[in-house]
């Protein structure tokens, strides 16, 4: 059983889980994606053990393990604990979704799981609280920022005008300018905001065709919020490649490196602005089952180490 540490403010999340890589990208989103304190357990009888220590607000079940599986747990722990929420996050097909939640189980997350999914999931079995970062307002003109026109191009085709509107979210403000220029010049309708100052439920009230993020490293916790709605570009600093892999994970849909090359941008936003979300979203998951195929791999590797 591991734990990180736990503060009284955050949602104690138990995850039951025996394919350490998929804990570890579970540990690692939640930890990003809001204020979640996480404790891990590989099987059914060593997660009644953490159950006892941390009385979890939440708990994240597989079905199939070694020593206990999910569904003896969950057929145990219910004789005891009625009322704490269980997401079974499996692709167990062996057992029924009618057989699962008879015996209690809140709600249910296919493996391979979508992150958005997840989160969604867990956001309602939690009384609907949306977990999000405490953040300030969107300046009063429409969110834009100082200097950024936002005019509407196309108000006659709902479709061709949100395909024309980026909104750019940024740290650094020289960034913001940049990118803001460059993409008005382009011929976009532009909504560009400092990310210390952006209202994520205000901005998005609006459909975009396209988002730009800055993101430090592995600080990706705004990616889930976004990519349900657009496709998003993430702009950093940072070439490391498990960077780039684990922003993959969160929903980037591109990575630009800067200095910007601006014919490399120009080719990346056509070639997103052409994809339909169905497309999108298969490009998502086939980088999440690389990410994981990778993971065991590596996982492997260290393990065929000599000590």
């Amino acid at each position: 059983m591991s734990s990180n540490q736990n503060k009284s403010d955050k949602t104690k999340v138990l995850i039951i889980e025996d394919e350490q890589v998929i804990i570890d990208l579970l540990t690692m989103f939640l930890e990003e994606a809001g204020d979640f304190s996480v404790t891990t357990a590989l099987n059914g009888k060593v997660g009644f053990e953490a159950y006892e220590q941390i009385r979890p607000d939440l708990i994240l079940l597989d079905l199939q393990m070694p020593v206990m599986d999910g569904l003896t747990f969950l057929r145990e722990f219910r004789k005891i604990d009625s009322a704490t929420p269980i997401i079974i996050v499996s692709s167990c097909w062996q057992v029924s979704r009618e057989e699962v939640f008879q015996l209690g189980a809140t709600a249910w997350v296919n493996k391979p799981f979508r992150l958005t999914e997840l989160m969604e999931a867990i956001n309602e079995t939690l009384d609907n609280r949306p977990v999000e970062l405490k953040i300030h307002a969107l300046p009063a003109q429409s969110g834009s920022f100082p200097g950024v026109n936002s005019v509407s191009l196309c108000p006659e085709n709902k479709e061709t005008c949100r395909q024309k509107r980026v909104a750019i979210v940024q740290h650094n403000k020289e960034t913001l300018k940049l990118l803001a220029s460059f993409m008005e010049k382009e011929g976009y309708e532009v909504t560009a905001v400092l990310q210390d100052a952006v209202n994520w439920a205000e901005l998005l009230r609006r459909e975009y065709g396209l988002i730009f993020l800055s993101v430090d490293m592995f600080n990706y916790s705004n990616l889930t919020k976004l990519n349900k709605s657009a496709p998003v570009i993430v702009n950093t600093a940072n070439n490391d490649e498990k960077a780039r892999k684990v922003g993959f994970i969160f929903g980037a849909d591109a990575w630009i490196t800067m200095p910007f090359d601006f014919s490399e941008l120009k080719t990346t936003v056509e070639l997103l602005m052409g994809k339909t979300p169905q497309e999108l979203e298969s490009l998502r998951m086939e980088r999440m089952m690389a990410f994981l195929q990778d993971s065991v791999i590596e996982t492997t590797r260290t393990g065929d180490q000599p000590a």
